[in-house]
């Protein structure tokens, strides 16, 4: 059992995000706290239409929100790497759409930087 909610942060204002937020409404112990996209008027659009409390037009802002526990990057493929390093040293959870990275490189930072922030 599970003590409290677990606090999902997406991140993405467009079609697949709206994908993971469906999903995510049916999952008893998650609650979406928080959406950050660059675009403002889509991603307070998003929020309103989802009854997302929070959201952001800057990563670093959204990363900052302590009731985030676990990050869904649903951003453009070549923004993955860069934003799952960010993720993973502000020491949250992610879930990464496919495909994971545009290269082996890439792919091997991701990696190091989460087994290093655990």
């Amino acid at each position: 059992m599970i003590d409290k909610k677990i606090g999902i942060g997406l991140i993405g204002s467009q079609f697949i995000s709206t994908i993971h937020a469906e999903a995510l409404k049916m999952v008893s112990d998650a609650s979406i706290v928080a959406v950050m996209s660059p675009t403002k008027s889509n991603v307070k659009k998003f929020a309103a239409q989802f009854n997302i409390p929070n959201w952001y037009t800057n990563l670093d802002d959204f990363l900052a929100n302590e009731t985030i526990d676990l990050v869904v990057i649903g951003a453009p493929n070549y923004l993955h790497c860069e934003i799952t390093l960010k993720v993973a040293k502000a020491k949250k959870h992610l879930v990464v759409e496919k495909p994971l990275c545009l290269n082996l490189h890439e792919a091997d930072q991701m990696i190091a930087a989460c087994k290093e922030n655990k």
